[in-house]
């Protein structure tokens, strides 16, 4: 349930087969449980971005600080860029995000209503039937309706980085 008004309210967000209906791709994006959330002022979300394109900070796709330090820590366990633990985690397809080589960090100055759930394993290239399957299974969100006056740039795109595993037994 809603916890006041949120700025993206016209959204079907109490029904999700009407937000289907409206992004039938929604249908797709989670696997298991998904919930409605209220995100209020001063939430810090996180979007893993290809340089150069434009207009991303508006874009519905968005983890929680949570997620991005997951997918950091399993990072750092498993030897792999961020970018190839959450380009996997987070089942983003080449085809949506060609190199993810930074993200993007916002503060919400307003409140906004958000889906909530894991990602659903989609193919790595969606225009090769053949492509294998990403994973997913990382929490994302869903915000529909963002406005860029309702968003506060938290520091600068980052650029990722790669942590080699450790040769010691730690």
């Amino acid at each position: 349930m809603w916890s006041g008004a949120v700025r993206n309210a016209s959204f079907p967000w109490n029904d999700w087969q009407a937000a289907v209906r409206l992004y039938p791709g929604l249908n797709f994006a989670f696997i298991g449980p998904k919930r409605q959330i209220t995100l209020p002022p001063m939430t810090i979300m996180a979007r893993f971005v290809t340089p150069g394109t434009d207009h991303q900070e508006l874009r519905p796709w968005w983890i929680t600080t949570s997620a991005l330090e997951r997918i950091a820590d399993a990072s750092c366990h498993v030897g792999h860029s961020t970018a190839v633990i959450a380009r996997d985690r987070l089942a983003l397809s080449v085809d949506w995000n060609r190199t993810m080589q930074s993200f993007l960090v916002y503060r919400l100055t307003s409140s906004y209503g958000a889906w909530l759930g894991r990602a659903a394993r989609q193919p790595l290239w969606v225009k090769n039937a053949a492509s294998p399957l990403l994973s997913g299974g990382e929490y994302q969100l869903y915000v529909a309706g963002l406005q860029k006056k309702d968003l506060q740039k938290v520091g600068t795109a980052l650029a990722f980085f790669s942590v080699p595993r450790s040769s010691s037994n730690h």
